[in-house]
């Protein structure tokens, strides 16, 4: 019995890790995968020529859901992403070509004066940024549209970020609105070139970690128009949940130019917890199950949306459909609260991320992982190798290796880690809170691979140039 059940808290506890964002996953495609091609994506708007003035699709009201502009607003969140050449120049601290399948998507789209941010910080940055890049085109004479694109993959340790939840004296997710306000500022100064006595039609768009980023940057400009009239179209993908937030504040008016698609099989979809407080700003746009056959044509959707997966990854579609709920009620249920994960969890959570993907540059130039033990000599001295010592020999792991269980590393140099920040009842505190009816409903997509596929912008891509909107669902969280 306890050894099935620690195999399935192992599943839990690092699964979680690798799915909050699916950098692991982006960051280990082939080149064809990671180095973004707009061309190769989805068929978006290919039918109009976005480079003419009066751009059809920001002719209609900002709060009317525009099902093109959604897709072209995936096709830019998508080619956001730093390019494939950036494993190469993993650590560089200069222009490395990251951002150059964004630029290149918006000048094709007819946008000048494209400026980037952040692109030329090196991939072991950790800080809570993003990368992102702004281009304007007029729209008619009297009005400019101003297009924001933000960085949501193969954005390196900014992963640790994700996990910077702050405590419940925060509104915001710290981490997300740290790199908003950042943004807001840059954003400020480059409409100063661009609205003098013009209209500004400001456009939002980015995937994960970047979609949380635009949720809250596109909430920060509708909260301002008294100073600062404009229109926001605003179109999130796959966006983590970004604040605290009522329902008076989070479904105002003002936010329903927000649109939030997600799809229900998205672990990240749940993440941080409702439990704790957390929304998203406007509306959210959900796919309809995989699974979900209430409706007319579902079963032949769902075939147009595998056999588009499959072209584009090569790959089988498998998705965990329910039991991510279950996935994610574990976590909240070990975790206790917001105030406790921020405590106990965030920085060694934070510290495994860099051990496992802070690469640094090997005799012959090239980026490589660093080697388990020597990162985490790096971090924090000697005294970590002795903690490490101690908790392999703890009586709790020895008994399991006794009877034949061959212990990940991972898992004992993260409760190395909880023990150096201070957090030394890992194993009480958090074993103590699970049960095996809890975690085996998850087991059989604890290993990963349905969970990710449920983040994967693949995912996303083949749903939403299959769906018909009459499907979608709009929903107030």
């Amino acid at each position: 019995m306890k050894y099935k059940f620690f195999l399935l808290f192992f599943l839990f506890i690092f699964s979680f890790f690798y799915v909050f964002s699916g950098e692991f996953l982006t960051q280990n495609l082939s080149p064809k995968y990671n180095n973004i091609n707009e061309k190769d994506i989805i068929g978006g708007s290919e039918k109009v020529n976005l480079s003419n003035l009066n751009d059809p699709l920001f002719t209609q009201n900002e709060y009317s859901y525009n099902h093109s502009l959604a897709k072209e607003s995936l096709v830019l969140a998508v080619c956001a992403y730093s390019s494939g050449v950036s494993s190469a120049n993993w650590g560089e601290n200069q222009k490395t070509g990251r951002e150059d399948s964004i630029k290149r998507a918006l000048n094709q789209r007819g946008y000048t004066d494209i400026s980037d941010y952040n692109y030329d910080i090196s991939l072991n940055d950790s800080s809570s940024k993003v990368a992102f890049c702004i281009g304007y085109k007029p729209f008619d004479k009297n009005t400019n549209i101003v297009s924001v694109v933000i960085r949501g993959g193969n954005y390196g340790l900014e992963w640790v970020d994700n996990f910077n939840l702050g405590n419940s004296e925060n509104y915001y997710h710290k981490g997300f609105y740290e790199a908003s306000v950042s943004v807001k500022k840059q954003i400020d100064e480059y409409l100063k070139k661009h609205s003098d006595d013009k209209k500004i039609k400001l456009w939002f768009t980015g995937y994960s970690r970047g979609g949380a980023v635009a949720n809250i940057v596109a909430s920060m400009y509708n909260e301002n128009k008294a100073s600062f009239p404009c229109s926001v179209y605003a179109y999130t993908f796959a966006s983590p949940k970004t604040s605290v937030v009522s329902d008076t504040k989070a479904h105002d008016t003002i936010h329903k130019n927000i649109f939030n698609i997600l799809s229900p099989n998205d672990p990240v979809y749940n993440i941080p917890p409702e439990n704790w407080g957390f929304g998203r700003f406007g509306i959210c746009v959900i796919f309809p199950d995989n699974n979900d056959i209430s409706y007319n044509g579902a079963l032949d959707l769902n075939r147009k949306v595998a056999k588009s997966y499959y072209t584009k990854t090569g790959e089988i579609l498998s998705v965990s459909g329910n039991p991510v709920l279950s996935f994610i009620n574990v976590f909240i249920k070990s975790s206790k609260s917001r105030d406790f994960f921020s405590e106990n969890l965030s920085k060694p959570i934070g510290d495994f991320i860099k051990i496992k993907m802070e690469k640094e540059k090997n005799q012959n130039g090239v980026w490589q992982p660093i080697e388990t033990h020597n990162a985490l000599y790096k971090m924090y001295g000697e005294k970590a190798t002795k903690i490490y010592d101690n908790v392999i020999n703890n009586d709790f792991y020895t008994a399991f290796k006794k009877i034949g269980f061959n212990i990940p590393e991972d898992l004992y140099i993260f409760i190395t880690l909880c023990h150096i920040n201070g957090f030394n009842d890992f194993e009480k505190t958090m074993l103590s809170k699970i049960n095996l009816n809890d975690l085996s409903e998850i087991s059989s997509v604890a290993s990963g691979t349905s969970i990710v596929t449920g983040h994967r912008h693949e995912f996303y891509m083949s749903w939403l140039e299959n769906t018909d909107v009459k499907v979608l669902k709009f929903v107030k969280e």
